[in-house]
């Protein structure tokens, strides 16, 4: 940066030219400031490293040579784009606590996929034989005048699901599944 960019260049906020007063500028890709400026109110010059700004400085990276470059925007011009974008500072507020919420949940729902994988993988064979074994079905109860009789044991492996009702000595009917073995007790009058 010669003399020639400080007598060309006035500074954006406060209009003043650099050669009255000999003030500091600084040259950002086309955003001049004085240096009185830039320290009134440092936090809107202030560089930041993140953005999709067009205007930006490229500076070697601090932790490197083997690192990329770092692209510096101004955070003014970054709180300007995100204005624009979303509205208000308020909303981007929300737009943050969206996007960290659904982080929070990307997580928990891996952890609880993980989860159900290892429960599967530690009950093995055992718990999917005994889930093939119990399968969901409707309990159908019939009346006691039908059948007062148990099925035996060959139907209960064939699938069948009935439920047979039983009547002993003290009128209490009891109906019972023939496969999950669901007891009901009701008294008869």
């Amino acid at each position: 940066m010669g003399l020639s960019t400080f007598h060309d260049s006035t500074c954006m906020a406060c209009g003043v030219n650099p050669a009255e007063d000999y003030d500091l500028y600084e040259e950002y890709a086309g955003f001049s400031v004085c240096f009185k400026c830039k320290q009134a109110s440092p936090e809107l010059y202030k560089r930041i490293s993140k953005g999709t700004l067009q205007k930006f400085v490229e500076k070697p990276n601090p932790k490197g040579s083997n690192y990329a470059r770092m692209k510096l925007f101004l955070r003014c011009e970054a709180q300007a784009a995100a204005i624009k974008k979303y509205g208000s500072l308020a909303e981007l507020e929300e737009e943050k606590h969206r996007r960290k919420n659904a982080v929070l949940q990307k997580r928990e729902s891996v952890y609880e996929k993980r989860l159900r994988e290892l429960k599967r993988a530690s009950l093995g064979t055992e718990a999917i034989q005994l889930k093939s074994l119990v399968r969901k079905h409707v309990h159908q109860f019939k009346d006691a005048e039908e059948t007062h009789d148990v099925l035996d044991d060959d139907k209960k492996l064939a699938g069948a699901q009935n439920h047979t009702p039983l009547l002993d000595g003290n009128n209490l009917q009891v109906k019972r599944c023939t496969i999950c073995g669901l007891q009901i007790s009701l008294e008869s009058f």
